[in-house]
């Protein structure tokens, strides 16, 4: 497996501890090529904003995060370039736009989506996406 698309599910794990933070933190060594699409950056940040409600990190660690992960992800790509096809998935499988971004990305690139959300997990097409519980290098 050579690129990956990497989810805000996973992508957050990177700076908090949570369950699987262990394994998320494995792509980033020897890490195939990941992708994500720009809206990764948002999701993100509003995860980092809802731990530091929480009070689990510090606006210091907010900020490394977002000024990290533009080095950690190797491709950025434009979320309004996969519009169309994350719709289409949206309809068909009746999940919010915003999860179908990355679907629409692994698609488009043929490469497979690592989420640790269930529901996504649950209606994806296989083959598309794998569970980052069960990620192997």
């Amino acid at each position: 497996m050579t690129d990956l698309v990497i989810d805000a599910s996973v992508a957050i794990k990177w700076y908090v501890r949570e369950e699987d933070s262990e394994i998320a933190h494995r792509i980033l060594v020897s890490p195939p090529r990941l992708h994500a699409p720009a809206l990764l950056r948002l999701e993100l940040a509003n995860g980092l904003w809802k731990n530091w409600r929480k009070k689990l990190i510090t606006i210091g660690q907010v900020g490394e995060a977002t000024a990290s992960i533009d080095r950690t992800i190797g491709a950025w790509r434009e979320t309004e370039r996969l519009l169309e096809a994350a719709l289409k998935f949206s309809f068909d499988l009746d999940h919010a736009v915003y999860d179908c971004i990355y679907l629409a990305l692994a698609q488009q690139l043929n490469a497979v989506c690592v989420t640790a959300d269930k529901r996504l997990l649950s209606i994806a097409p296989k083959g598309l996406v794998v569970a980052l519980a069960d990620w192997t290098l």
